[in-house]
């Protein structure tokens, strides 16, 4: 099955949708269970609907640690609304009923967030009662103090510690030092306010680049506006060009033209008046012709003759 966002926290939901179960503990691939851990949680559900127990955890020096932080406190609570994360998600337990009929469910966890913060700042959210017990029941094997490590020392030192938390559960919890604690958690809190403050940095990075990829695409967008813009300018001087060029054509053709229609006139011109000329002198020789026949007529001189 594929994770899913985030942590595959909604995987969780279709979980618990098959489960008949009077309640539901999670445990981490790097936590352990002490062998009393479902009895006491079991117990503290009887007065509440989501419970969280104490932890051990066990820094990067092999040493052992205690964290006890009762929820139901004020100021606990109050810290957890402003975002601060004290139990790991080994240490919740809640009914099935919670999820079944208070809507109690898991929820893809923002970036910047513990998926077990998220989850219990949604109990809050449904009104549910969030109880605590002083007991611990968990060690906790934090990766924040083993980034470096490779995934082979991280099992080898799961498996050292699941025998010793089998076998002598108790005197682990009673050799756990405490005078370190406040220290380690307030530099806890720190590293997660860093982690915090840095990963809000590197989104801010992100939304800047990608702010920046857009100014740049529409930069780009409008190079390319502009260069279409100035083609068609280009191809309208050349248009304008051509439309100037054709009068000068038009100009020569009509003048070639009007000196043929001269030329053709005055060859009109000429052939006229020798038409003019030839009629004129067709008639001048039709008059001669006809005085000449007058004048040969007989009757015309007896007619004279006769008035002589």
């Amino acid at each position: 099955m594929d994770k899913g966002e985030r942590l595959g926290e909604l995987h969780r939901n279709l979980v618990l949708a098959d489960c008949d179960s009077e309640f539901v503990c999670y445990l981490s691939d790097d936590d352990l269970w002490a062998p009393s851990h479902l009895r006491v949680v079991r117990e503290s559900l009887l007065s509440a609907h989501v419970v969280q127990a104490n932890h051990l955890f066990i820094d990067d020096r092999a040493s052992v640690h205690a964290s006890a932080v009762q929820f139901g406190e004020p100021a606990v609570r109050a810290a957890h609304v402003s975002g601060v994360s004290f139990k790991s998600l080994s240490t919740i337990g809640h009914t099935l009923a919670a999820f079944n009929e208070l809507g109690l469910r898991w929820r893809v966890t923002p970036t910047d967030r513990y998926s077990d913060w998220y989850f219990l700042t949604g109990a809050l959210e449904a009104g549910l009662v969030i109880g605590s017990t002083d007991r611990f029941t968990a060690l906790n094997i934090p990766g924040s103090f083993r980034r470096s490590w490779s995934i082979e020392r991280r099992l080898a030192e799961i498996e050292q510690w699941a025998d010793r938390v089998h076998d002598d559960w108790d005197g682990i919890v009673h050799r756990a030092t405490s005078d370190e604690v406040a220290h380690l958690v307030a530099q806890r809190l720190w590293m997660e306010a860093r982690e915090r403050e840095l990963h809000h940095g590197l989104l801010d990075a992100e939304r800047l680049i990608e702010s920046l990829r857009g100014q740049l695409g529409q930069a780009q967008d409008q190079i390319v506006d502009e260069r279409r813009k100035l083609a068609a300018l280009e191809s309208r001087f050349h248009e304008k060009d051509e439309v100037l060029a054709e009068p000068g054509h038009e100009i020569a053709e009509r003048d070639q033209r009007l000196n043929e229609l001269l030329a053709d006139q005055l060859s009109l011109r000429a052939e006229h008046t020798a038409l003019v000329a030839l009629h004129e002198q067709v008639m001048a020789t039709k008059a001669m012709r006809v005085q000449q026949r007058i004048a040969d007529s007989a009757l015309v001189r007896r007619l004279l003759g006769g008035h002589s």
